[in-house]
């Protein structure tokens, strides 16, 4: 992504959290921060995951409905970032989570608690596009 994309991510971030997204990461507490973002597989998610995944200290949940799919994100953001000469100070983990599917939520809820303990930051940037042709035949349509 360009730049302008990138900066737009940050943006989109620091907006639509209740905190400022800087201070999710300055702490004087030895752990790492968690970061769950939704939606995390393509377009602004996977970028404010890039951004997350390169901060010293934390730790990044890349949530999307397909797990491979989320594999494939976290794979191209660290080859993209080797070619780009940046070193990762973060981390970075797929895991599935569909927002449409309460034992999804459930399931992602109990994995986090039981890992971590908690969440720093929630980035919720999950969306339904019905125009896109990943998603048909495999959504159904709510009016």
């Amino acid at each position: 992504m360009t730049a302008s994309a990138r900066a737009f991510a940050l943006f989109y971030a620091a907006s639509h959290s209740h905190i400022d997204v800087t201070d999710a990461f300055s702490t004087n507490t030895d752990q790492n921060k968690v970061v769950m973002i939704t939606g995390a597989n393509k377009g602004i998610g996977k970028e404010i995951s890039r951004l997350v995944g390169r901060e010293e200290d934390s730790f990044a949940l890349l949530t999307c409905r397909d797990l491979s799919l989320g594999r494939e994100a976290v794979l191209d953001l660290r080859q993209t970032s080797e070619a780009e000469g940046v070193e990762w100070d973060g981390e970075l983990l797929p895991r599935p989570l569909d927002l449409d599917d309460h034992e999804s939520i459930r399931q992602a809820i109990g994995w986090v608690e039981h890992e971590y303990g908690k969440i720093d930051v929630l980035i919720n940037n999950a969306a339904v596009c019905f125009n896109s042709p990943t998603l048909y035949g495999r959504v159904e349509h709510k009016t």
